[in-house]
């Protein structure tokens, strides 16, 4: 995942 914040920069969207 790469759209967000940073903490999503290396998980997958799976909150939002």
């Amino acid at each position: 995942a790469e759209w967000m914040a940073p903490e999503v920069l290396r998980n997958e969207p799976s909150d939002e």
